[in-house]
């Protein structure tokens, strides 16, 4: 007969076995290496960000700077027209009384070497609103006052400078180039620098100004790269780590002197 207590009697205990030490090491570089990948992904996650918010500064204050030249070349050489008392009608006077007491509706001088052009122009604004008669800095001029703005680099910055003041557009610009398209007597047009310009006396034949700002962004190398670009002289150049932006666009005068 069998004894019930030795039926009932447990067996030997087994104690769990425990991880060992390689066991241990493997988890331990696993989770390292997740670490790492995650890690890696971020950081490009950011800097893909970081571009493309960059790219879309250098956008934002390139249109706003090619708004504010366009708006005042496009204007070059308008005048107000004034009140005959005789005829009782609204008569423009002759001409334009601009830079240095010319007729010219632009000015401008090329950068010596590599440097930065200049332009200016100037024009008379309409009364009709206070909106009509701002400056190239924002502000109200008198009525019948001429506007005179003239637009430079210094320093990376794109300013503009008025009778009264002298203040920054944008930063973030590498260069400033200005080109003119004039008309000869058989109506072909031809694309000058100032220089050129000056050199023939075809100031007052501009019909069109060609502005090129070059902007440079602020992310490092890593994020921009160092591939090469095309300025706004038309040479290939190193970007030298840094996201660059080139607008370029043609205004044309509603106005002109030339006969």
């Amino acid at each position: 007969m069998s004894n019930p207590e030795a039926v009932r009697r447990p067996g030997r205990h087994q104690r769990p076995r425990g991880l060992a030490l390689i066991d241990m090491l493997v988890g331990l570089a696993l989770g390292a290496m997740v670490i790492v990948a995650a890690l890696g992904a971020l950081s490009m996650a950011r800097q893909s960000s970081g571009s493309v918010g960059d790219l879309h500064q250098l956008h934002t204050q390139g249109a706003f700077a090619l708004r504010v030249i366009g708006r005042h070349v496009r204007q070059a050489g308008a005048l107000e027209p004034t009140h005959d008392p005789a005829s009782g009608l609204h008569v423009f006077d002759d001409r334009l009384i601009g830079f240095a007491g010319g007729s010219s509706l632009v000015a401008g001088s090329d950068g010596a070497g590599t440097e930065p052009d200049t332009l200016s122009v100037s024009h008379q604004p309409a009364a009709a609103s206070d909106a009509h008669r701002l400056d190239c800095l924002s502000e109200v001029v008198r009525t019948g006052e001429r506007i005179d703005s003239t637009f430079f680099l210094r320093r990376g910055e794109l300013r503009c400078r008025t009778a009264s003041k002298n203040q920054a557009l944008i930063g973030q610009v590498a260069d400033f180039q200005v080109m003119y398209r004039v008309r000869n007597a058989l109506q072909e047009t031809r694309r000058l620098n100032a220089s050129q310009l000056t050199a023939q006396s075809l100031w007052r034949d501009v019909r069109a100004v060609e502005v090129c700002i070059d902007l440079k962004g602020d992310l490092p190398a890593a994020a921009a790269g160092n591939d090469s670009y095309r300025d706004c002289r038309g040479a290939d150049v190193t970007r030298t780590g840094r996201q660059r932006l080139v607008l370029r666009q043609v205004f044309a005068l509603r106005t002109s002197t030339a006969p």
